[in-house]
């Protein structure tokens, strides 16, 4: 007995079927042809069921830059209750932030909603601004030397951390320095590039707070996932699918 699997074509039909025969002169004979057939594989159209959630960061997803007066780059993930964002005994730093993205399926766009959410410590005394910026897709929450590059990135909020809400820092507990409406859609914009159709999933979605100019002096300080609150004080992405 000879049997062949002959794969599935879809919505496509088989209109006829050759069989040749590779050596020659030899007497071949068929007989007992039988077809089976199975039905065919429907592929429905992935659909999201889950439609809300929150990604937090913790343990490795929490970095510290700093930027020493020499220009040295240092890149340590903190492991400590706050992180800063600002001057660092006379060069700079910046925080880092790395969220795992969720497992939508194959899908195009799955987020229609988000907000990202931080806890300030401390405002600190300075008047300079702090950006929020997307940065990258990466497969591990580890930085890289690009992260330090002030033009990199796409913006998702100018000015996130302003001398105006300076005087909510202080002590421990939940996100309360939110983005705006307008870095929401930015940031719904930028989940779903980084998603991109479901080819991330799992991957981390890579954030930098950092001042828009080189700070003289002052810190932000943001409670990290190391925190003793855990998830409850860490920074946070907020997500809507429908």
């Amino acid at each position: 007995d000879y049997t062949v699997d002959i794969p599935a074509l879809g919505d496509d039909t088989f209109s006829s079927v050759a069989v040749y025969i590779v050596e020659r002169d030899v007497p071949v004979t068929i007989s007992n042809i039988v077809w089976n057939t199975t039905d065919p594989v429907v592929v429905e159209d992935p659909v999201v069921t889950d439609t809300s959630g929150s990604i937090y960061t913790g343990g490795a997803g929490d970095y510290m830059l700093e930027i020493t007066t020499d220009g040295t780059l240092n890149t340590t993930e903190h492991g400590l209750w706050n992180a800063q964002a600002g001057e660092w005994w006379g060069g700079e730093s910046a925080v880092i932030l790395f969220y795992e993205l969720p497992n939508f399926g194959d899908v195009e766009n799955p987020f229609t909603e988000a907000q990202l959410g931080v806890r300030l410590h401390n405002g600190g005394s300075a008047d300079y601004d702090a950006d929020l910026v997307y940065l990258r897709v990466s497969e591990t929450t580890d930085a890289i030397d690009s992260d330090y590059d002030r033009s990199g990135g796409t913006v998702i909020m100018d000015a996130f951390l302003a001398s105006r809400i300076s005087s909510v820092g202080g002590g421990g507990g939940a996100p309360q320095v939110y983005t705006d409406d307008t870095a929401n859609t930015a940031l719904v914009d930028a989940l779903n590039a980084a998603y991109s159709g479901g080819a991330n999933a799992g991957n981390y979605f890579v954030v930098r707070l950092m001042a828009s100019d080189v700070p003289a002096s002052g810190n932000w300080q943001i409670l990290t996932g190391d925190a003793g609150g855990g998830t409850g004080e860490a920074p946070v992405i907020n997500w809507n699918t429908d």
